[in-house]
């Protein structure tokens, strides 16, 4: 019922795309794809909880005109503490161990830098067929509830230092599902790098074998207003060179390091400042300038308590970029 709520706050203000981590970590209890058997998760077996659940997102967006991008491998799901509770480790699950998959009890590195070997699975990073089983009756999973619905794009990670061959593969496994399936869907890869000329975006942008057609720079949007267009200028025009359909910029706001939209909006410690006057013209510039989405990210700290980062300051965000392009549009009699 809240997300229901949430998303016809979303719609009401003329916000129509959305993220969605295919996940079990970002709530307030956590809810896996698999069946908790009690001491151990069971790979074999799915929780059905979840997957109504996703279904239910599905309808919900799409009974609102909502898209939705799925992120199918949830990077931080596989590093630090979410690793040492994810079923995927086989000290959580009854269907594989250590020794036969090579997966560790801990991960210690940034998830960003995707050192676990859970990414060493693809033919062109190493062969691991006792996990890559698992992998792909997942991915299968989702395919098989998100396919159905036309208004889905696919991101195979989210904000990965990783190379470039784990998505590749990923986005052909879901390229060729979605020619089975006679449906025509829209892929991406989600890089770390900051920079839009970084050589990881050349993946997007001149590899025709990884079967991408946008661009989503993940983490662009720490940058400040003008660093954000700068950035984004180059890849625009890459992008344009290559016939690639959509470049997006997620927006991260941050004062001084730290995130300013809380579950409930803005602090009121910066609503009146300067930086919720930047956070609006950054997302004004990039929707007419650089990109044709815009999202506001999570705040960390909330994120598993408030589930949606979406308050006041996103919603009068949204309304003006709204605002704006009626302004602009043809017959509007703007000047």
């Amino acid at each position: 019922m809240a997300g229901r709520r949430r998303l016809d706050k979303l719609a009401s203000v003329g916000g129509n795309y959305t993220r969605c981590l295919v996940s079990g970590r970002l709530r307030g209890e956590a809810l896996w794809p698999f069946l908790n058997t009690g001491e151990r998760f069971d790979l074999d077996r799915w929780d059905e909880n979840y997957w109504q659940c996703f279904q239910s997102f599905l309808v919900e967006t799409k009974k609102r005109g909502i898209i939705t991008d799925i992120e199918l491998w949830a990077t931080f799901d596989y590093a630090r503490v979410p690793w040492t509770r994810n079923p995927f480790n086989p000290v959580n699950n009854r269907n594989y161990t250590a020794p036969e998959t090579g997966l560790p009890a801990e991960v210690k590195s940034p998830a960003y830098l995707a050192e676990n070997p859970f990414y060493r699975t693809v033919p062109d990073e190493g062969t691991n067929p006792a996990l890559l089983r698992y992998q792909k009756r997942f991915v299968d999973k989702v395919l098989s509830y998100t396919l159905r619905f036309d208004n889905v794009l696919y991101c195979m990670d989210n904000e990965t230092a990783g190379g470039p061959a784990w998505g590749a593969f990923w986005a052909r496994y879901v390229r060729k599902a979605a020619d089975r399936a006679g449906k025509k869907v829209f892929i991406t890869e989600m890089f770390e790098a900051h920079d839009l000329e970084h050589p990881s975006y050349r993946n997007v942008t001149d590899d025709p074998r990884a079967e991408l057609n946008f661009k989503p720079p993940g983490s662009n949007g720490k940058l400040n207003c003008a660093g954000t267009i700068l950035n984004a200028e180059p890849g625009r025009s890459q992008l344009r060179s290559k016939s690639r359909g959509l470049l997006r910029c997620p927006r991260l706001g941050r004062v001084n390091g730290r995130f300013w939209f809380g579950p409930d909006g803005f602090r009121k410690k910066t609503i009146s400042g300067c930086h919720s006057k930047s956070s609006s013209v950054r997302l004004l510039r990039v929707l007419s300038r650089a990109s044709t989405a815009s999202c506001c990210h999570a705040p960390s700290r909330s994120r598993s308590k408030a589930g949606f980062p979406f308050g006041l300051g996103a919603c009068c965000q949204i309304s003006s970029a709204r605002s704006r392009e009626r302004c602009n549009s043809p017959g509007s009699g703007a000047m």
